[in-house]
């Protein structure tokens, strides 16, 4: 085994044994940056997107000089080209490769149509959602319309086939692993993510809870079978983004969202799949039933809860992810960004299950000062040590 081998399988086991809730020889340090690879070097993530060079020379200088034992993955793509051909979409995309939401694009569902989206949420989503939110799935068949349909599924493609050489230089040549084998997303997040926005979405919680329950339920089997496509790793984890849950109350929680993420996340982990949550908002006021979530096959990245009260509330269930707030690196001095960082590490990480990484995914520049970024990893990675 030569060093950069023996290196990778140290910070696979490192990380993997903290995901699992154990604890490893040090502290692990994960990236969740995406553009910020980009963006902290002065590059536009849309000069990556457009040359596989440029984002393989920026991702590999990144690695280097950061100190990590592991990361996300690799962000060298992006799906503009799909949205052009399908004619819509939810996201906006600007000329530098960032993105946001486009306003009032994400409601194309009517609060009478549950039923439907019940009884057959893949058929909802082909024979309504997507005609509504794409312009060519509205048009008529013709071979012109099919020709298009097949350029922008080879355009979606296209992401891993770029991702993946850059992946394996990372691996391969820098030793670092790449985590997250694929993503998953809870049944009742779809509603609110793609189907009807906040407003739809608080007001059915409200109105028809039952409904949005069942809807949840009948997604379960469709959730699974994305979040599943690819065999399960022992080491490598699935990344599952949480939205809806940090604005519900414990019973409405419990009455509208819990049924089909419980039923899900069990059914995934018996599987021999693992999930990283990031637990987007706060989440103190479901502690109780996160606490029933699968016993040490999830991890949590907390945006801003109290991570000592998650580690006390949650830490016999789920390693406690986080301690990094981009504010503080990007505001803070250097001193001060380390001496920030060694109090979450005094205090959260004695007994494991416990990585470091930043609370959000970074894509931005001012999401943090890359040197106060550097120095804290350096820090970590030598203070951080179990005995």
């Amino acid at each position: 085994m030569d060093q950069v081998e023996k290196l990778y399988q140290e910070r696979l086991t490192r990380v993997s044994t903290a995901f699992k809730n154990g604890k490893p020889d040090r502290v692990p340090i994960f990236s969740l940056a995406t553009t910020y690879v980009y963006t902290s070097q002065d590059i536009k993530p849309a000069e990556a997107f457009n040359d596989p060079a440029v984002a393989q020379k920026a991702n590999v200088d990144f690695y280097n000089r950061l100190y990590f034992d592991g990361c996300g993955g690799v962000h060298a793509s992006s799906n503009r080209k799909v949205g052009e051909i399908l004619g819509g979409g939810i996201y906006e995309h600007i000329d530098d490769g960032t993105f946001q939401v486009k306003p009032n694009s994400i409601n194309r569902m009517e609060a009478d149509e549950y039923d439907e989206l019940i009884e057959s949420p893949h058929k909802f989503f082909i024979n309504k959602i997507w005609p509504r939110r794409f312009d060519l799935m509205a048009e008529e068949y013709t071979p012109e319309k099919y020709e298009k349909f097949a350029a922008a599924i080879a355009e979606a493609g296209k992401g891993r086939q770029v991702n993946g050489p850059i992946t394996e230089v990372i691996e391969k040549q820098l030793g670092l692993p790449c985590m997250f084998r694929g993503g998953m997303t809870n049944p009742v997040d779809i509603i609110f993510d793609y189907l009807r926005d906040f407003d739809g979405t608080m007001r059915d919680v409200k109105r028809n809870p039952t409904k949005v329950r069942d809807a949840g339920l009948a997604m379960v089997d469709w959730m699974l079978g994305m979040a599943t496509m690819s065999p399960p790793d022992p080491d490598k984890v699935l990344i599952a983004p949480m939205h809806l849950p940090t604005f519900l109350n414990p019973r409405d929680f419990e009455k509208v969202y819990w049924p089909s993420w419980k039923k899900l996340v069990d059914e995934v982990t018996s599987r021999g799949y693992r999930v990283v949550y990031l637990f987007e908002g706060k989440y103190e006021h479901i502690y109780d039933y996160l606490q029933e979530l699968p016993k040490n096959k999830v991890a949590g990245v907390f945006e801003h809860d109290d991570l000592k009260l998650a580690k006390e509330k949650l830490g016999d269930t789920m390693c406690i992810c986080g301690g990094m707030p981009t504010s503080v690196i990007q505001n803070k001095t250097v001193q001060g960004s380390i001496d920030y960082v060694k109090e979450v590490i005094d205090t959260i990480a004695m007994d494991g299950g416990f990585v470091l990484t930043s609370t959000i995914p970074m894509m931005f520049k001012n999401d943090g000062k890359l040197e106060n970024y550097e120095a804290v990893n350096k820090f970590v990675h030598e203070y951080a040590v179990y005995k």
